[in-house]
């Protein structure tokens, strides 16, 4: 027999097959009882959350000629014969997205059903049609004949158009907790005959992130690969995942002051090459039930929750500078030592991936220092001469700047992505973004972002990138400026000079775990 795979074997064939999504199923079971069926529907929510699965379930009850529950029967004609029903039209929207295609459509939905109660069109990935093919459609959904049901599904309903949404009646589907994930993974894994441990499969449900579809495909790739029983340690082979155990391990040596183990635990999770993205976002989730729960005691533990909370901010702030040019894991490495007693590890010698580096004489140089700018100076420059026209120019430009970087020079366009011209100037710009971290890596990067966007304004302009924080700040006090009267007046602008490395942040994390010698700055 033909392997089935488990999404598939065991997607929903009635109602209560359908995991997590409660609500929405009573609704649709009470419509049908009732008999108030509409003439659309929008199932909107993020992927592998039952969707489809749902307008399935849906167009074969309503067709059901025992459906007096609201549940199909699978037992009548109709409903042993819904795979093969020509009633029953599914249309991917992503591959048939174009007006001839919804034409086609609204010609054909004047032709009664052959076989069933209903004609039912269950279109998938709606948002993909093309602004042209939502118009065709338009008056065919707010007027479709009485034997035709719409079943519209998206993943982003933000790009349907409002006249289309206000046509439908609408249903948001939400992710699934990992309990349930896990629970009905259980259930799979007993009617398999697989022996499992239930740790494996609560990461399993973390992996899918909400998606019972993702977490079905996880699964099914992790049990066609082993003999025994399905553990913690085979989920992490497979999927090349860190389990809350080695979470754990990582903790209790910041606890214990052991520097040894924490590299060497950060090393291993990068030369097994695990994602660094989904190491650190796992990392700061655990560590919040670490901090709530030191929270309510009352002794606080040697990591207390002001410390966990900075590391958990400074995880963020590694994960938004993950795309610089150092190491993301040397970064955290670095980090996760910060918060250790040091003194206790001081003959500790830290060597980042020492086997593919071979040991070599390092020199220490001179500590050097940066050229940098003022912000409060080049906010206070750009509010003198600032008016809509420079704004608006530059509002273009910046767009095109974001747009023509992303493909030709990714480094600068990892800057200045989703950042936005609030104010402007003849010689001055003020951006704002909602990163710290970003904001950051901009302006220490600025003399090289203001060379390249002096391509799209032919304007040699002065930027600075503030959080949306710091610029609320700014705009509150130009208002309140504004109102009594008072005039900004130009300030020279004068580069300051920053804090060497020795000084810094990284700089003293450094000289905290390595001996001066080992030190190289350049």
């Amino acid at each position: 027999m033909e392997y089935k795979v488990l999404y598939r074997k065991y997607r929903p064939v009635n109602f209560e097959e359908i995991v997590g999504q409660d609500y929405i199923i009573n609704i649709l079971k009470k419509a049908i009882v009732n008999n108030k069926i509409s003439h659309a529907y929008l199932f909107s929510g993020p992927r592998g959350t039952g969707k489809t699965s749902t307008a399935k379930v849906f167009a074969k009850a309503v067709n059901c000629t025992n459906n007096s529950s609201g549940e199909p029967c699978n037992k009548c004609s109709s409903c042993i014969e819904f795979d093969r029903n020509p009633d029953i039209i599914e249309i991917d929207a992503a591959s048939n997205n174009g007006v001839d295609e919804i034409r086609e459509l609204r010609n054909n939905i004047k032709l009664v059903p052959a076989l069933s109660k209903y004609k039912i069109y269950i279109i998938d990935e709606v948002h993909m049609l093309s602004i042209g093919a939502f118009n065709a459609l338009l008056k065919t959904l707010e007027e479709p004949p009485a034997h035709v049901i719409f079943i519209l599904a998206t993943t982003d309903v933000q790009k349907i158009p409002i006249t289309v949404i206000s046509r439908c009646q609408r249903f948001d589907f939400h992710q699934l907790s990992t309990e349930i994930i896990s629970n009905y993974l259980a259930k799979i894994c007993d009617n398999e005959n697989i022996k499992f441990d239930h740790e494996a499969l609560d990461e399993i449900a973390y992996l899918s992130d909400g998606a019972m579809r993702d977490a079905l495909g996880i699964l099914d790739q992790i049990i066609s690969s082993i003999d025994g029983k399905l553990s913690v340690e085979e989920v992490e082979k497979v999927i090349k995942t860190v389990s809350n155990q080695k979470l754990e391990e990582l903790y209790q040596a910041l606890e214990s002051n052991n520097a040894e183990i924490i590299s060497s635990i950060v090393n291993e999770v990068e030369k097994n090459g695990y994602d660094f993205t989904y190491f650190v976002n796992k990392l700061v989730k655990f560590l919040r039930i670490k901090a709530l729960s030191v929270k309510k005691e009352t002794n606080f533990s040697k990591i207390n929750f002001t410390k966990i909370k900075d590391l958990i901010f400074s995880l963020n702030k590694i994960l938004s500078d993950s795309k610089t040019e150092i190491s993301p894991f040397l970064l955290m490495e670095m980090e996760l030592l910060d918060n250790i007693d040091v003194s206790l590890k001081k003959e500790t010698l830290i060597k980042h991936n020492e086997e593919e580096k071979p040991k070599e004489t390092i020199k220490k140089k001179t500590k050097p220092t940066v050229e940098k700018f003022s912000k409060e100076i080049r906010v206070n420059n750009c509010f003198v001469g600032a008016n809509k026209d420079f704004l608006n120019q530059n509002k273009k430009a910046w767009a095109n700047f974001i747009e023509e970087e992303k493909e030709k020079n990714y480094k600068i366009y990892n800057n200045i992505v989703d950042t936005k011209v609030v104010v402007a100037s003849n010689k001055y710009l003020i951006l704002a973004c909602n990163s710290e971290g970003q904001s950051v890596l901009f302006n220490k990067n600025n003399e090289k972002i203001s060379q390249e966007y002096l391509k799209y304004c032919n304007e040699d302009y002065k930027p600075v990138l503030l959080t949306e924080e710091e610029w609320q700040n700014y705009k509150a006090k130009y208002i309140e400026a504004k109102k009594n009267n008072k005039k900004y007046e130009l300030i020279e602008e004068k580069p300051c000079k920053a804090k060497n490395l020795a000084e810094s942040k990284i700089g003293k994390i450094a000289y905290k775990i390595f001996d001066e010698k080992n030190i190289k700055m350049e």
